[in-house]
């Protein structure tokens, strides 16, 4: 009789075993043996994944920006809004009472100075506008203007224009008519269109040498303007009142005829530098005279430097 030995465990592990049929095994098997590396590191992100988050961080980045863009449209619109200019200036007048007498409404200067920032688009904008050509052109078209300013305001698109009239120094009456004119001897305006001269009356120069003036031209030089007043002036000082003064035929000769005399005085406006000396020399020969009892009945001449001739 055979016994029959039981195997040991030691054979038992030795021997191989048979793998497995059961197909859901297999799957099970299967499945965690196709798992990708990546799908098992969750430590790190696939590349897969980086694509959305770039494109969130982008979108916040433009979340960003957008405030600090709109703020950039708001300033550029700002500054582009203050550049331009309104085709409706404001004019201001300069001058005292005595300017004032011949200057045309203020609604004629305001249509003249829209006129220049209206026609010409480079006008509107404070970069591009001709402020001097404005000036320049307004004191041509008035000759009364003795100066026209333009001011841009840095806030603001009104500008502003300032206008000086020439003040008046005497009422010049010749050949064709009597004109009012300034402190250069040009003929501002005409004095029969002024009745308000009246209230503010003026020196009053008679032309006996031919003059034929005309508005906005040079009716008389400015040094002889300038010789006329500083002679008026002097005699003034010392109480003698010039009544008229007369422009003979004869050159760069002014005469004076003094208020309450019976005479005139001669003087010689070649010489611009002498009007202190001619005046006081005569001052002096009328005061020496009237002391003396006499009195001269037609003229006293001053023309010569130094000298004195009466009549």
């Amino acid at each position: 009789m055979k016994f029959l030995h039981k195997s040991r465990p030691s054979e038992e592990l030795g021997r191989r075993r048979p793998v497995p049929t059961d197909p859901d095994k297999s799957r099970v098997f299967s499945y965690y043996a196709n798992r990708s590396v990546n799908d098992m590191n969750i430590g790190r992100s696939t590349q897969q994944e980086s694509v959305p988050r770039r494109q969130r961080g982008g979108l916040q980045a433009l979340k960003h920006r957008v405030p600090l863009l709109v703020s950039g449209i708001i300033i550029l619109v700002t500054v582009v809004s203050q550049l331009g200019l309104s085709a409706h200036p404001k004019v201001i007048v300069l001058s005292g009472d005595g300017g004032k007498l011949f200057l045309r409404d203020d609604a004629v200067y305001q249509q003249a100075a829209t006129k220049l920032f209206t026609q010409s688009l480079g006008n509107r904008n404070k970069l591009t506008v001709n402020a001097a050509g404005i000036s320049e052109s307004l004191k041509t078209q008035f000759p009364e203007l003795s100066d026209v300013s333009v001011t841009l305001p840095v806030l603001g698109s009104q500008p502003v224009v300032y206008i000086q009239p020439f003040d008046p120094s005497f009422v010049l009456t010749a050949g064709n008519g009597r004109f009012v004119l300034d402190s250069t001897g040009r003929a501002l305006a005409s004095a029969d269109n002024l009745p308000q001269l009246r209230a503010t009356p003026l020196p009053s120069i008679t032309d006996q040498s031919g003059l034929q003036p005309q508005v906005g031209s040079a009716a008389l030089p400015g040094s002889d303007v300038g010789f006329i007043q500083t002679v008026l002036a002097q005699l003034s000082a010392k109480h003698f009142r010039a009544q008229r003064i007369v422009l003979p035929p004869a050159a760069s000769e002014v005469d004076v005829y003094i208020g309450g005399k019976p005479y005139f005085v001669k003087f010689n406006m070649q010489d611009q530098s002498g009007a202190l000396q001619q005046a006081g020399t005569f001052m002096a020969v009328a005061h020496n005279l009237e002391s003396k009892g006499k009195i001269p009945s037609q003229y006293i001449d001053v023309r010569i430097d130094g000298r004195a001739y009466y009549k």
